[in-house]
């Protein structure tokens, strides 16, 4: 049975300049894979790369992105936008930046589903209650009617997850999704994206610096450095057996306290 998505030896360049060079990786229905690195080694990038948003100035100049045999690379914007939301979900980094902050919450929900399918804003908040009920946000009432700016940075990324989840993807994307939240706030909505995954089934490509968020999420692991891969393999083998100096490097960079 062919993967959900694979990757290529895809590269990707900004203005001629390979910032992702010879990647390959693959995504099961139902899997979750890390792609770890430091600061500007090519992670975002890679995610950019698969919902086709790199801009004017950015191309995969070499490789491919296969989603269920689509080839994405290759496949014109319009056809490809048919497949972000139904098919592919994105939770941001900062969900809140991602909303406008003039309209209500429920607007947003209700549009982003609206732009792919027939429905009434009264569905569209039933279907949204129930995924919020879900995610740990029971006033779910009080969350649609809210602007943005009203809803503390945690609730803000449960909202952005449940726009991701309206329709049902079967691959959700999430760039840095616990970065810029409380240590308290990151362990709610790791688990409630691991939530989804057995809720619903839900391949994810998880983006972050955050070993330990890995550790706890995923199945697999894609290491990055400058842009080429380091390591990539089954998440406990490569991150206990690994024989690459940098994957090795890593592991050491994180903070253990001792009490003697």
């Amino acid at each position: 049975m062919e993967p959900l998505l694979c990757a290529e030896h895809i590269t990707v360049c900004y203005n001629g300049i390979p910032v992702v060079q010879d990647v390959s990786f693959q995504v099961e229905q139902g899997e979750i894979l890390g792609i770890v690195g430091e600061s500007g080694s090519g992670k975002s990038t890679i995610v950019r790369a698969v919902l086709g948003i790199l801009g004017e100035n950015g191309m995969v100049t070499r490789g491919d992105i296969w989603y269920k045999g689509e080839n994405l690379t290759d496949m014109p914007g319009g056809t490809r936008r048919k497949y972000l939301g139904p098919e592919i979900g994105m939770v941001f980094q900062d969900c809140k930046a991602s909303f406008c902050p003039v309209r209500t919450v429920g607007a947003q929900i209700h549009e982003a589903v609206s732009a792919h399918e027939k429905i009434k804003k009264s569905e569209t908040k039933k279907r949204a209650a129930e995924i919020m009920k879900k995610i740990g946000l029971p006033d779910y009432e009080r969350v649609w009617n809210s602007y943005p700016f009203e809803l503390s940075g945690g609730m803000n990324q449960r909202v952005g997850i449940c726009t991701a989840m309206m329709m049902n993807p079967r691959l959700l994307l999430a760039d840095e999704p616990t970065s810029a939240l409380d240590v308290t706030v990151q362990k709610q909505v790791a688990d409630e994206l691991l939530f989804m995954r057995e809720e619903y089934h839900t391949a994810m490509i998880l983006v972050t610096h955050n070993i330990g968020l890995v550790k706890k999420m995923a199945d697999k692991i894609l290491i990055l450095k400058d842009g080429r891969v380091r390591d990539y393999g089954e998440t406990g083998e490569v991150l206990e057996h690994s024989c690459d100096a940098y994957t090795r490097k890593l592991m050491d960079s994180v903070l253990s306290l001792k009490r003697d």
